[in-house]
């Protein structure tokens, strides 16, 4: 069985035992409506005809408020376990100075904040 993507060059599926299977690059497709085409080998018309929606994008924006000169363990932990459950996920910290100016705030403390 083949499959084409809007006409592009098709790619042979591969016969499992209840299925066809087959992976697609789709990253160069642009945002909008597709048309996955099946046709059995050797078929000058496909069979069926599939439409999909290739979307844009979607971009996750996460701000943490640190509005004392010390966060909490646990908020660290937190933000931690975030990065650790989403690799990909690219998080930018800001924080106020006076974590830096803080007398409250050890050099040690400071230096684990910053990290």
């Amino acid at each position: 069985m083949q499959a084409v993507i809007d006409g592009y060059p098709s790619q042979s599926l591969t016969k499992t035992d209840t299925a066809f299977d087959g992976t697609f690059d789709v990253s160069q497709l642009p945002p909008g409506i597709h048309t996955l085409s099946l046709d059995a080998d050797g078929s000058q018309s496909p069979f069926a005809n599939l439409h999909f929606l290739r979307s844009r994008p979607l971009y996750v924006l996460m701000t943490t408020d640190r509005d004392s000169s010390d966060s909490r363990d646990s908020v660290l932990r937190l933000h931690e376990m975030l990065q650790i459950e989403h690799p990909g996920l690219k998080i930018t910290h800001f924080f106020g100075p006076y974590t830096f100016t803080d007398p409250g705030v050890s050099p040690v403390r400071r230096a684990t904040l910053a990290d």
